[in-house]
């Protein structure tokens, strides 16, 4: 027992936070090598303190006021997706204060690695591991690239972070989660709440 208790306390952890601004959900890494080594498409973003990581539909993600029929198409019909990723210099206490709510996950080095492992696998790859940027925003703050991946109302934004929580061996049913109210409630228990949603309380 007090083996198993010196090696809790010895363990390093890395801490991720779930975040969500209007419609879309992402996760927010400190900006390092070690996330550089899983995830390669952050390399592009060396420099930066933080790191955004979202998924979606590759129109209504892209496009700067989405209206009510692209969005309908979204989830309807399958559709191509994107993922976004974006570089952040803010303390992360005020990235949180700015967004609708925010859970802080402290996970052990192997739940990284998988967590990290899920995302890289919803980029598109070629041959030579290449990726394929769809479009740059803001001085290359912002790139959105290609993913395996489709996007319909079974499978949204919310559902593909729930997975990657999932995959990283959270008791969670991301088959239960479309909206970012379900992501949160299946979440909650897992982190320490910095912003709660008005509605969520």
């Amino acid at each position: 027992m007090l083996f198993l208790l010196i090696n809790i306390l010895l363990q390093s952890f890395v801490s991720v936070y779930l975040v969500k601004n209007n419609l879309h959900t992402g996760l927010i890494f400190n900006a390092n090598s070690e996330i550089n080594e899983t995830i390669p498409a952050t390399k592009n973003f060396i420099g930066y303190k933080y790191i955004n990581i979202g998924w979606g539909d590759e129109d209504f993600y892209q496009h700067p006021d989405p209206d009510i029929i692209m969005g309908a198409k979204a989830v309807l019909i399958p559709t191509n997706s994107v993922v976004r990723i974006e570089g952040k210099n803010d303390d992360i206490n005020k990235i949180a204060e700015r967004s609708d709510y925010c859970i802080k996950f402290d996970l052990t080095e192997t739940q990284f690695i998988k967590l990290c492992r899920f995302i890289d696998s919803s980029f598109t790859k070629d041959s030579n591991q290449n990726l394929t940027v769809v479009s740059q925003n803001d001085n290359n703050r912002i790139i959105f690239y290609k993913s395996v991946l489709k996007y319909h109302l079974f499978n949204t934004c919310n559902t593909w972070i729930a997975e990657a929580f999932e995959s990283c061996g959270f008791d969670i049913s991301s088959s239960e989660v479309i909206t970012a109210e379900n992501l949160f409630e299946e979440l909650k228990n897992f982190g320490t709440i910095v912003k709660q949603e008005s509605n969520n309380k």
